[in-house]
């Protein structure tokens, strides 16, 4: 799983020259806050682009909690009900309901970026059908736990392994934390989701999906 900026075009064939299967466009933390509106703007030509080279197209949106929510996800409504939607923390059940309110029915995928989403992730499952996918935010699940980030910390994978089981026990695909760096830091990523039963793993940019 592949994150593209949502304010910035890929290079030419990008999106047909990368392996990965699915395209998230970012319209959260890639974007800056006065460049929401130009996202927007975008992401249906964006989103076009990606489906027409046979990728699954995610959109994540910016928290509900926040002035660009809201915008985010009632774009998302006009785009085609197959394009699954990401939404950040804070992730409660109200929050959800929004989404699909202002979204439209769609899938659904949910960024797991604290501890406590373990514990609450089962009954998000069961309350909302259309969630399919969990997806680890492995920055932000260090800010929660008090630790710098190092993705082979052991209190770090000891989080993510625990959101990851409740979430598959819900049913749901899990997505391993993003794999920054280089492509050896990818490859060790990769080999460490497959080893701990992750179903994927998500990167940053569409070069070093090639």
């Amino acid at each position: 799983v592949v994150y593209v900026a949502g304010d910035r075009l890929p290079k030419s064939n990008a999106f047909i020259e990368s392996l990965a299967d699915t395209v998230i466009v970012d319209l959260e933390d890639s974007v800056a806050d006065d460049r929401g509106e130009i996202a927007r703007d975008m992401l249906a030509a964006m989103v076009a682009d990606a489906r027409a080279a046979g990728k699954f197209v995610v959109v994540r949106i910016n928290s509900l909690a926040g002035p660009e929510g809201a915008a985010d996800a009632e774009a998302v409504a006009l785009l085609p009900s197959d394009v699954a939607v990401l939404i950040p923390k804070p992730i409660g059940k109200d929050v959800v309901a929004q989404v699909l309110k202002l979204g439209g029915p769609r899938p659904l995928w949910c960024m797991g970026e604290d501890a406590g989403f373990a514990a609450r992730v089962g009954k998000l499952a069961n309350l909302f059908h259309q969630l399919e996918v969990v997806v680890v935010g492995l920055k932000d699940l260090a800010l929660d736990l008090g630790i710098d980030l190092d993705l082979d910390d052991a209190m770090l994978r000891a989080a993510a392994n625990a959101i990851r089981n409740a979430a598959q026990a819900a049913g749901l695909i899990v997505i391993d934390g993003v794999a920054y760096g280089g492509m050896d830091q990818l490859h060790r990523s990769v080999a460490r989701a497959r080893d701990t039963g992750f179903d994927g793993v998500s990167l940053i940019r569409l070069r070093d999906a090639a």
